[in-house]
């Protein structure tokens, strides 16, 4: 006896398949843009991008949408918000395992942390002593503590503009002291 059914869904899920690489034929430089404006991580957007296409092959686009782009664009913002979301909740699943261990697994243990290095350490030695304190901090907290330009305007209580402006100012010095150095 045959398994319809098995064979059927075998049947449409090529179809499927067939769909989505033809839309990612069509509008993957489209979809790659968005998936590139929304997602700062580069390895998120390269997953968002895969999973993007399997969510084509599992639903896909209905035949009647009359803007394909509005469609992919608002299905692609949608899948970026699911992973978001469970890439959170995994990380509270895992800051929760970590607890009843009694692990802190926010971050690694002292012997795993990246040292800086020599060059590093004057580096930041000169931005101190040469730069002004906002210049200074601001470029501080870009490099060594890897905060964005909003993280740093909330830390330091000003505004975005001037976080702009001083690490662009603060740069400008830094390369000139450099240049003269050599």
């Amino acid at each position: 006896m045959v398994n319809i059914p098995a064979i059927s869904a075998g049947c449409e899920t090529s179809e499927n398949m067939a769909s989505a690489t033809l839309i990612f034929a069509d509008y993957g430089s489209f979809i790659r843009a968005v998936i590139n404006t929304r997602v700062k991580d580069e390895h998120l957007r390269n997953d968002i991008y895969h999973d993007f296409f399997l969510s084509l092959v599992k639903n896909p686009m209905p035949e009647n949408i009359s803007n394909i782009k509005s469609y992919l664009y608002r299905a692609i913002c949608n899948d970026i918000c699911d992973s978001i979301r469970k890439l959170k909740c995994y990380d509270r699943h895992i800051q929760k395992h970590g607890q009843r261990k009694g692990t802190d697994f926010s971050e690694p243990p002292a012997d795993e942390r990246p040292t800086i290095s020599d060059e590093a350490s004057k580096m930041f030695e000169i931005i101190e002593t040469c730069l002004t304190s906002s210049e200074a901090n601001v470029i501080k907290l870009k490099y060594q503590k890897e905060l964005n330009n909003n993280e740093i305007a909330e830390s330091l209580n000003i505004g975005g503009p001037s976080v702009s402006t001083y690490f662009s100012t603060g740069l400008k010095k830094l390369r000139k002291i450099i240049k003269n150095e050599e």
